[in-house]
């Protein structure tokens, strides 16, 4: 498979002990982002009176705030994606400086399940298979 922040070819093949490399990095992976989320969850549950309190007050600031966010975020991952189209057609992408700020964001801003999980190594993937993937994924 290709590696997604460097573009290099990296080996599927197990270890001579039969585990699998990537096994302990997607579970690392996971504890990563899902203790968090039940950190949140829990501080929710404690803290929910007085965070509705704060909602309450300060309801159109949140949700203006949550507005602006969303539209930036989809703002990056159109400018991210682009780079992608220019070098399907032969192109180099974006110059330079901006190339280096654009690949040190795309793993945040684009969505590459395949590519994150290197679904590539428990079997061959096409471009139908990524189109589905990107588009049945939120």
């Amino acid at each position: 498979y290709r590696e997604a922040s460097s573009g290099d070819c990296v080996s599927c093949v197990s270890k001579e002990d039969g585990s699998n490399p990537h096994l302990v990095l997607i579970l690392a992976a996971a504890a990563v982002v899902l203790l968090p989320i039940l950190a949140l969850v829990v501080a929710a549950l404690v803290y929910r009176a007085k965070l509705e309190a704060i909602y309450a007050t300060r309801k159109n600031q949140i949700l203006t705030g949550c507005n602006h966010s969303t539209m930036l975020f989809v703002t990056y991952q159109i400018i991210v994606s682009m780079a992608l189209g220019f070098e399907f057609r032969g192109s180099h992408g974006y110059p330079s400086p901006f190339k280096g700020i654009m690949d040190s964001v795309s793993g945040i801003f684009t969505i590459d399940i395949i590519g994150v999980l290197h679904i590539d190594c428990f079997g061959r993937t096409d471009f139908q298979d990524r189109l589905l993937g990107w588009t049945l994924m939120p």
